[in-house]
Formats: structure tokens, C-alpha cells, sequence
């Protein structure tokens, strides 16, 4: 598509459509700033691929579709974000723990080494050597998603092991069997 038709075009759609697409967007995301960066990403995307659009009766299906599709991304990278968050501050050690004295440290080296095989290495590479979920995926080529779960595992067993080993030290008691 030549570029004067390609800007005409899209003058054209943008002029009759504009005003839809914000309305749509502020239903969508209830937020007028929010509400203008999704149709200005929108705008772009619609520019980069005008030249798909075949049939101009459908343009305006084709710019809510872009505009549905870019809330839909935000909300994705927002959860992203907060997952992001979530994995360098929620998965750390239980502060029972002050990593900085050694004998401390390899206590929960050596607590961690009798977790499920799995959750091993993943939760030494994130507690211990400091890597972020993202660093772990990369390292190891799991997906993120898969790396988050299993540091949260991880520390729950942790947690457990912890647990057992503070009542078998203060009471000397292994276990206590709940079902009697």
C-alpha cells in the first residue's frame, strides 16, 4: 500500500472511529488516563497493520478488536509486574533465619538439600545465591510461571522441615501424629 493512501486511510478510520475506541477503552478499563494510553497503542497498532485491512465496513470491528486486545495486555503485563514483584520479596526466606551468620546459613543449606529434588536447586539459586525468578528461568529453561510455584513449594516444605526440627530440638518429640 503506498503511503498517501496508507495516511488517508487512516486519517479516514481514525476520524470516524476515534471517539468510539476511547469510549470503549474507558468502559474496559475505567480509567481515562488508562483509557487514553490504550488507544494510543492502539492507534500504533493500527498503523503498523492497515494494510491487513481488506474491507473497509469492517474497520470498526478491526480498531475494538485492537483496542480489546491492548487492555487485555496491559492486564497481562500489570500481573506480570506484580508476579515480578511478588518473586523478589515474597519467595525469600522465612526471617527465623539471619543468612549473614555462617552456622545459620548452613542450616538452611543443609535443610534445604532434604527438599523433593525439584525444588532443590531452584530455591538455592533464588534464597541463597540471590537469583530472581526470571534469572532461574533463564538459567535452567523452565518457564517462569513453573519456577514461581516451585519456589513456593519449596518453601512450604521448607517451612515444614523447620517446623519438625524446632519441635523435635525444644521437646524431643519427632513427630506428632494428628491422627489418632
Amino acid at each position: 500500500m503506498k503511503n498517501r493512501k496508507k495516511e488517508s486511510l487512516y486519517k479516514e478510520i481514525y476520524d470516524k472511529y476515534h471517539k468510539d475506541m476511547y469510549r470503549y477503552a474507558l468502559n474496559l478499563s475505567k480509567s481515562k488516563p488508562e483509557a487514553e494510553d490504550i488507544v494510543q497503542e492502539s492507534l500504533l497498532r493500527a498503523w503498523s497493520g492497515i494494510e491487513n485491512l481488506n474491507d473497509l465496513s469492517s474497520s470498526k470491528s478491526w480498531l475494538l478488536t485492537i483496542v480489546r486486545r491492548e487492555f487485555l495486555r496491559k492486564i497481562e503485563q500489570a500481573k506480570r509486574r506484580k508476579e515480578d514483584e511478588l518473586s523478589d520479596s515474597e519467595y525469600l526466606l522465612p526471617s527465623d533465619f539471619d543468612l549473614d551468620n555462617q552456622a545459620e546459613l548452613n542450616e538452611v543449606i543443609n535443610l534445604i538439600l532434604l527438599l523433593e529434588e525439584e525444588y532443590k536447586e531452584i530455591l538455592l539459586l533464588q534464597s541463597v545465591y540471590g537469583y530472581k525468578v526470571k534469572e532461574i528461568s533463564d538459567l535452567l529453561n523452565i518457564n517462569e510461571n513453573t519456577i514461581s510455584t516451585r519456589v513456593f513449594r519449596a518453601r512450604k516444605q521448607l517451612k515444614e522441615l523447620m517446623s519438625k526440627k524446632y519441635l523435635k530440638e525444644r521437646t524431643g518429640v519427632k513427630e506428632i501424629n494428628l491422627y489418632l
